[in-house]
């Protein structure tokens, strides 16, 4: 907490008054980033096209992922385990496989795509985050539209013989 409150520039009695323990600030700054998942999920969900709204989340998380390293951890359930989480977690998981089979239903998504190969690719797109910005921001957004293509079934037409 002292390391905290000197990065920030506070002393420590200052950042004590806000948050009485090391979870009560662990919790504020994860709550955000959780529910910035959630909402993520969520818009992914409302898209009336499953995969526009699949590919839209997969972007936005890589995406979020090099920018937020906090973010990632929310999403991929890394987070402390804190209590005022859990619900919050189960809701965006369970928004995530509504949305994975939606996803399915419309023939688009391949059938053995899990609600886990999205935590697949975002643990192969976590080590970007430690490249310059720009470097991560190229390389993750090639392997995110690789991983896009790898996962969607591409028509008869579009496949090579």
């Amino acid at each position: 907490m002292a390391t905290v409150a000197r990065t920030a520039g506070l002393a420590p009695a200052t950042l004590y008054r806000h948050f009485p323990s090391r979870a009560a600030l662990t919790a504020a700054v994860f709550t955000g980033d959780l529910e910035g998942c959630a909402t993520l999920v969520e818009e992914a969900l409302a898209d009336t096209d499953p995969r526009r709204g699949l590919v839209m989340l997969l972007d936005e998380v890589a995406k979020q992922q090099i920018q937020n390293r906090a973010f990632a951890d929310a999403f991929l359930g890394q987070a402390p385990a804190l209590p005022a989480f859990d619900a919050l977690r189960r809701r965006t998981l369970d928004l995530l496989g509504d949305l994975v089979r939606r996803a399915k239903a419309s023939g688009g998504l391949r059938e053995d795509f899990s609600p886990g190969d999205v935590f697949v690719m975002l643990y192969a797109n976590r080590g970007f985050a430690a490249m310059p910005q720009e470097s991560a921001e190229r390389a993750s957004n090639r392997l995110t539209a690789l991983f896009i293509e790898a996962c969607f079934i591409q028509p008869r037409a579009l496949q090579k013989a």
